[in-house]
């Protein structure tokens, strides 16, 4: 059962009495893990977990830190909770799911072994795609003039970027020096 609708917002999201009553009757819980699953620590830490396999996928890779720009005082600094946009770290998280799959449901190992291996392959076709594609481009600069939630793929292609906002802030509107720092990336560039 998917909890967060898709498309919905997971930063301001507020669970029903349904949505609870799931989570605390489920076999296995995953989640993204960080800050914007706080409701899921909520709900976690008033529940009897003993019988539930919890699988935050930020625990799972190895966690890429951005600081807030927002924060003047540069205490701010926040796992990025995008890592699915990293291949790589898709099949660390399918590994984990697969292994979660297994301990909850034994006599189906072979069915969960054999589609974990067909999409791990497939996992690694992306990358392979990803890398080649990269490797061959004529730029390896990204310019984002609003949020930037793809930090864990350009660190894993060797890609600089630059951005309008940080991360998923709930900031709406870029200030004046972001814009005039990625004009100037975009001429300096020679972006089209």
């Amino acid at each position: 059962k998917m909890i967060l609708p898709p498309g919905g917002e997971c930063h301001s999201y507020e669970p029903t009495l349904d949505d609870i009553a799931a989570i605390q009757g489920c076999d296995i819980f995953i989640y993204t893990g960080g800050d914007s699953d706080s409701w899921c620590q909520k709900i976690l830490s008033n529940t009897d977990t003993r019988d539930i396999r919890i699988i935050s996928m930020l625990s799972v890779v190895t966690p890429l830190y951005t600081e807030d720009e927002h924060d003047h005082t540069h205490e701010e600094v926040k796992p990025d909770e995008h890592i699915w946009t990293s291949p790589q770290n898709a099949v660390k998280v399918v590994k984990a799911i697969n292994s979660a799959l297994i301990e909850a449901d034994a006599r189906h190992e072979i069915e969960y072994n054999k589609n974990t291996v067909e999409y791990i392959s497939q996992l690694e076709t992306l990358d392979k795609e990803y890398k080649e594609c990269v490797d061959s481009s004529k730029r390896k600069t990204l310019v984002f003039a609003d949020r930037f939630p793809f930090l864990y793929l350009t660190e894993e292609y060797g890609l600089s970027h630059f951005e309008a906002l940080d991360g998923c802030t709930s900031d709406t509107e870029p200030s004046l020096t972001a814009i005039n720092r990625l004009v100037e990336v975009v001429k300096n560039e020679g972006i089209p």
